[in-house]
């Protein structure tokens, strides 16, 4: 064979085709660490809706030691006498005891060292709240919270019905309340945990 008929061989292999294989390789590496990663944020979602079921599990004991005008552990969860409205009008002092507790106040001390919830953060952003109002797109911190809303009953034509927004920091737990717990997955997609009184 003249050197002139090996030039004119075709060759079967040509950097076109290397470059494809490795474009190939390079986007089923892709494939499988966005599959890794979105099995990991799963896993960690499942983490967190897991810990709100033991929320859930809590707040609904502690609603029958609350009946019965038991103190609990923590007793800022615990109902209160609420502070009377001349009291108020008038400046006077009193302690937190003598004015009931509120959210904020139940939640700060579920999170004290050797409570229910210490410890808990948010797994998805640890620098975030572990609990948020609502699962919000414009809040990325609230993607992987645990979300409290509180019931508001209402009428509707001749039905009853309850609606539900984020509970603040300064609602009373002085009377029963009702909550909705849920959990901002990934999306920013609401998975429903719990219905409840507290």
């Amino acid at each position: 064979m003249t050197d002139q008929q090996k030039s004119e061989r075709p060759r079967y292999f040509r950097k076109s085709d290397l470059a494809f294989i490795l474009f190939l390789l390079g986007m089923v590496g892709l494939v499988i660490m966005l599959g890794h990663r979105d099995h990991d944020e799963t896993e960690r979602v499942e983490g967190v809706r897991a810990t709100a079921t033991k929320f859930a599990a809590w707040l609904e004991a502690g609603q029958q030691l609350r009946d019965g005008d038991q103190l609990l552990d923590p007793v800022a969860c615990s109902r209160g006498p609420r502070q009377t409205k001349p009291a108020v009008e008038a400046g006077e002092a009193v302690s937190s005891k003598a004015t009931g507790y509120n959210w904020h106040d139940c939640l700060q001390a579920l999170r004290a060292p050797g409570q229910e919830m210490a410890g808990v953060v948010n797994p998805l952003d640890p620098s975030a709240l572990p609990f948020a109002g609502k699962c919000d797109r414009n809040s990325l911190p609230s993607m992987g919270a645990i979300i409290v809303e509180k019931g508001l009953a209402g009428i509707s034509g001749t039905t009853q019905v309850i609606a539900y927004a984020p509970i603040t920091d300064h609602d009373s737990l002085h009377d029963e309340v009702l909550l909705r717990l849920s959990v901002c997955g990934r999306g920013f997609m609401t998975l429903s945990v719990a219905e409840l009184k507290f």
